[in-house]
């Protein structure tokens, strides 16, 4: 008799223990394990900084720099100075050359200060940009000199000083030239794709620069290579 009541004191301790396990085995099935949340800023910019320079444009200009003199003698009398002209010593040079411009973007910096999010709004304020002045070059063969009798013939020196002139007369017009609003386009072409990747429609991305430049903010932006 007491060997029939362990048996069965055992059974029902075994079914209890079966029940234990596929209850427990039940709630720990439909438990959610906590994942931890993507960090979306971080990675969008160090998707960004990535980039490094997007050399968003480049513009080629063709030029003409003119010059023209007289030679002239200096005189002195009673005191008094003058300058002269000396006859027949008129000479002009006409000189062709080609400059180019690039304009980029360097993103290695960019921060989250950079980005601004309104719901699904976001709006990306681009670093200043960058001008490079990267090429230059004198059409040596269709340079067109005139000179009288006694004009002297233009130096090295000298031509050397006009093509200084000439990319001094590209740097001026770089405002009419759109370059910055091309540089804009150009890196919102790169930047637009990253931010579609994260979950954002093209429409609702806004690529701007922090403000209008003047021409003065402009020149300081040119680097010569």
């Amino acid at each position: 008799m007491n060997k029939q009541r362990q048996y069965l004191l055992g059974i029902g301790c075994a079914v209890v223990l079966f029940l234990l396990v596929v209850l427990l085995g039940g709630k720990c099935s439909n438990k959610k394990v906590p994942v931890a949340p993507v960090d979306t800023m971080q990675l969008l910019l160090r998707q960004i900084q990535d980039c490094s320079r997007i050399y968003a444009t480049e513009v080629n200009v063709h030029k003409i720099v003119t010059h023209n003199d007289n030679q002239q003698i200096h005189l002195k009398v009673l005191g008094k100075e003058f300058f002269k002209d000396i006859p027949l010593s008129k000479r002009k040079i006409a000189i062709p050359m080609d400059v180019t411009l690039k304009a980029y973007v360097d993103l290695s910096e960019f921060s989250a200060s950079n980005v601004k999010r309104r719901g699904n709004k976001v709006e990306v304020t681009l670093p200043d940009p960058k001008i490079m002045l990267t090429h230059t070059k004198l059409n040596n063969e269709n340079i067109v000199r005139k000179g009288n009798m006694f004009a002297p013939k233009f130096t090295d020196e000298e031509l050397l000083s006009y093509a200084a002139q000439g990319r001094a007369d590209v740097i001026k017009t770089i405002p009419d030239l759109n370059v910055l609003p091309m540089a804009r386009v150009g890196a919102a072409r790169t930047l637009i794709p990253i931010f579609e990747q994260l979950g954002y429609n093209a429409e609702d991305i806004t690529i701007t620069f922090r403000k209008e430049f003047t021409f003065n903010e402009i020149q300081r932006f040119v680097q010569t290579d």
